[in-house]
């Protein structure tokens, strides 16, 4: 009897601990079957879909601009990201002239920023809609204030 019910134990306990993967069938989505949702890229981690969205940008904790950003797949490895170009960055108070990477691509390409600034980050915070930019001290325009 002893050893039934340890049996019993593990087999109850082994129950419990296994996951199955979340799976949404794409049909309840759609009124029409014939035009299912293609849900595949959300179960790769993925949170948004390529688009426009409009945005809080936030460079070094600070807010600089709400706008429409436009976010590309990279590649499907690498997912979904914002496309920020020489020109927005340079909007943003980003200091592209002291990189000389920035001026060997076209203004409106997409740059690809934590290859070019070391220590920079692109982050993108879906629940609050921001586009959060980090950069070293090196990398931000320096505007003089208060001077006579």
């Amino acid at each position: 009897m002893p050893s039934f019910i340890g049996g019993l134990v593990v087999f109850v306990s082994a129950a419990f601990n296994a996951q199955a993967e979340t799976w949404f069938d794409p049909a309840f989505f759609k009124d029409d079957p014939s035009m299912v949702a293609d849900l595949s890229r959300f179960e790769k981690g993925q949170k948004i879909t390529p688009g426009v969205y409009r945005v809080d940008i936030v460079l070094n904790q600070t807010i600089v601009d709400t706008r429409n950003v436009n976010f590309v797949e990279i590649t499907p490895e690498k997912g979904i990201a914002a496309c920020l170009t020489t020109e927005s960055l340079d909007a943003m108070g980003v200091n592209t002239d002291a990189f000389p990477a920035f001026k060997q691509l076209d203004k409106q390409a997409c740059v690809p920023l934590a290859e070019i600034i070391p220590d920079a980050s692109v982050t993108f915070n879906v629940n609050k809609l921001r586009l959060e930019i980090s950069v070293p001290q090196i990398a931000i325009k320096s505007n003089d204030r208060g001077y006579v």
